[in-house]
């Protein structure tokens, strides 16, 4: 049996393993598409171009957990360095993405505060009202985790539309502007994935009409409460 070179074992280490689209979609959700070295190094917090780059610089790795997504610029930067006592090391890197990971879900949690706060505000107007309000938020997360647009509930994660779903009830309850459901969702979904993702989510159609029937069969019980509702209690 012939035997495998040196060159051709290191062709072999070295031959790229594609990624999962959804491993792909959940590195990109996890770090809002920024780039963890520009985030910490440069204090640049903006959304960015990224590639997906190996974390141990081995392309045949595709382990969630070796993957990262960074800048052009520090992509090249980072699989160009020759040595690992110049520039960011592996572990450096490791680091800085599970950092950026914690700051986005602690900006998670901060953005939900305005929409705790008014439920705080809403016992205030009775159990009736309260209880009304809490139902219709377990249907519309319920509706939102049945079409999961962005493929991140897993079939478990029953509350990982939470946020967004109160987010939906604030501006069906605000809708001045008389926007539709439809146009909500997708205002919702691009506040918390990014437009540019959020444009490529599906069922939001499907979705805003069952949510319509849940706000219909809620604005019917006349539960719909204003702002001089609760100045007044």
């Amino acid at each position: 049996m012939p035997k495998t070179s040196a060159k051709q074992k290191a062709t072999i280490e070295d031959s790229r393993t594609s990624i999962p689209d959804s491993v792909i979609a959940e590195l990109l959700i996890e770090t809002r598409r920024r780039c963890c070295l520009c985030y910490f190094l440069n204090e640049d917090k903006s959304q960015k171009r990224v590639q997906i780059a190996h974390i141990d610089r081995k392309r045949n790795n595709a382990a969630s957990s070796n993957l990262v997504p960074l800048c052009l610029n520090h992509h090249d930067e980072y699989d160009s360095s020759t040595s690992q006592s110049k520039g960011i090391t592996m572990e450096e890197l490791r680091q800085y993405k599970n950092m950026l990971i914690a700051e986005v879900k602690k900006e998670r949690r901060d953005d939900s505060l305005e929409i705790k706060v008014e439920e705080r505000q809403i016992q205030k107007l009775g159990g009736e009202l309260f209880y009304g309000y809490g139902i219709l938020f377990a249907q519309v997360s319920r509706i939102l985790f049945k079409y999961d647009p962005a493929g991140i509930n897993f079939e478990t994660n029953d509350d990982e539309y939470d946020a967004e779903a109160h987010d939906i009830i604030a501006y069906l309850q605000e809708n001045s502007a008389c926007l539709s459901t439809f146009l909500i969702c997708q205002i919702v979904f691009s506040k918390w994935f990014w437009p540019e993702l959020a444009k490529e989510f599906n069922n939001y159609e499907k979705m805003a009409r069952e949510i319509d029937n849940a706000w219909e069969k809620f604005k019917s019980r006349n539960l719909v409460y204003s702002a001089v509702d609760i100045e007044d209690h």
